[in-house]
């Protein structure tokens, strides 16, 4: 195997795997984003329960309220595992996109390097 088909392989392995990293950047995203919106509607649904609560539901409310603040604590915890699950998938597509940039950096060097010495056979 040459060295160009040598890179050229590997340009193809570090593309799959760039593409595989934003793919994964992008679903880690959406669910971030995704619990971010349940989090919010919990709050806002809480909110309108008290304000429009009778004073005969107010027991009533209290036990929402506390089931409410026991389901807002799991989300949290689902939402920092997302944000760590993103980041890190942040990091891997950085790290697959900088290889992808070196890979095709010595590409261009070596198809200078033959055309130079191409041009020196003639």
């Amino acid at each position: 195997m040459t060295q160009n088909q040598k890179l050229t392989t590997l340009q193809a392995i570090a593309a799959i795997r760039r593409d595989a990293a934003l793919q994964d950047l992008a679903i880690a995203t959406r669910r971030e984003r995704s619990i971010r919106t349940v989090l919010a509607n919990l709050a806002a649904t809480r909110l309108v329960n008290m304000a429009t609560a009778e004073p005969s539901d107010f027991a009533q409310l209290d036990r929402y309220c506390q089931w409410t603040e026991a389901r807002r604590g799991a989300i949290e915890s689902d939402l920092a595992e997302a944000a760590k699950v993103a980041e890190t998938c942040r990091a891997r597509a950085v790290f697959a996109l900088g290889r992808t940039n070196a890979l095709e950096k010595i590409d261009l060097s070596l198809t200078a390097k033959l055309r130079a010495a191409r041009a020196r056979r003639v």
